[in-house]
C-alpha cells in the first residue's frame, strides 16, 4: 500500500522538522494552531526523545530486542522489564502494545508516569512495545534497502502475516508464556490484529488469551481528513520510488 508509505513520510517530517520550538504538545487540536505563542502549550521533552531516553527519565529499565519476520523485516521489541513498584518486580502475564499510523513504540511513554506502558509496567505485567515494518524502529531488511520500492511493497495483510506472529511468538518463546498473552493494538494495530486473528486463527488461538482494541479500525471505505487527502499523492511516490531505485 503506497498510500501508508506516504503517510509515514509525512509523519517523519514532522516529528523532524515540527518538535524544535520551546512548545511541542497542546491540550486541543486547535491549540496547534498557534503552538509558538500559545499559553495552553507546553514543552514536552519526551516529545521525539527514544523509548530508552524516557524510559530512563522515569526510572524504568528498557531492553531492546530485533524479531526478524519470515520475509525478513527487522523488527524492534521494546520491554519494560521492571517495575518502580517493589511489590510488582514478580512479573505476570506478558502485555504486547502495539501503536497506529505513523507512531512507534515512543507513543505509549508521552504521558509521562501516566503512560500506558509505564501504568502497565508498575500494575506487573512484563510490556512489551512493538514497532511495525516501515517506522523510525523498524526500519530494516535482512536484503532489501530501506530506500526500495520493494522494501515498501506492503501493507496491514502483510503485517497481519508476518510481524505479529513473528513478534508474538518471540514474546511467548522469550516468556515461557505461550497462550497467555494478552494484544494490545490502537488504531492501526488494532486493524492489523483483526486480519491476523481471521487469517491465522490457529495461531492466535493458540497464544493470545485476549485482544484489547483502542479506536478500532476495520474499514478504510469512508475515511476522512488529511488520510483522503493524502491518498491521491501515492501514484506520484511510485514513480518516484521506481525512479530513484
Amino acid at each position: 500500500m503506497l498510500w501508508y508509505s506516504v503517510l509515514m513520510w509525512v509523519f517523519g517530517v514532522v516529528r523532524v522538522f515540527g518538535f524544535h520550538h520551546q512548545n511541542n504538545v497542546c491540550p486541543t487540536l486547535e491549540d496547534y494552531k498557534t503552538i509558538f505563542h500559545n499559553s495552553n502549550c507546553r514543552y514536552n521533552p519526551d516529545v521525539g526523545s527514544s523509548p530508552k531516553f524516557i524510559a530512563k527519565r522515569y526510572g524504568y529499565p528498557l531492553q531492546s530486542h530485533e524479531v526478524v519476520t519470515e520475509d525478513g523485516y527487522i523488527l524492534t521489541l521494546h520491554r519494560i522489564s521492571g517495575s518502580r513498584n517493589p511489590e510488582n518486580s514478580k512479573k505476570k502475564q506478558p502485555v504486547l502494545v502495539f501503536h497506529g499510523l505513523g507512531g512507534s513504540s515512543a507513543f505509549w511513554m508521552l504521558q509521562g508516569k501516566k503512560s500506558l506502558a509505564f501504568f502497565l509496567g508498575d500494575s506487573g505485567y512484563d510490556v512489551w512495545l512493538g514497532n511495525w515494518r516501515g517506522n523510525y524502529y523498524s526500519n530494516r531488511h535482512v536484503t532489501l534497502a530501506e530506500d526500495s520500492a520493494k522494501y515498501w511493497n506492503f501493507g496491514f495483510h502483510e503485517m497481519a502475516i508476518y510481524d505479529l506472529p513473528a513478534c508474538i511468538d518471540f514474546v511467548a518463546n522469550r516468556t515461557g508464556e505461550k497462550g497467555n498473552l494478552i494484544y494490545v493494538g490502537h488504531s492501526m494495530g488494532t486493524t492489523i490484529s483483526y486480519i491476523y486473528s481471521t487469517v491465522k486463527r490457529k495461531h492466535a488461538e493458540d497464544n493470545v488469551k485476549a485482544i484489547i482494541s483502542l479506536a478500532p479500525v476495520a474499514y478504510m471505505k469512508n475515511v476522512m481528513g488529511a488520510f483522503r487527502l493524502l491518498a491521491p499523492l501515492a501514484p506520484l511516490v511510485a514513480v518516484r520510488f521506481r525512479n530513484y531505485s
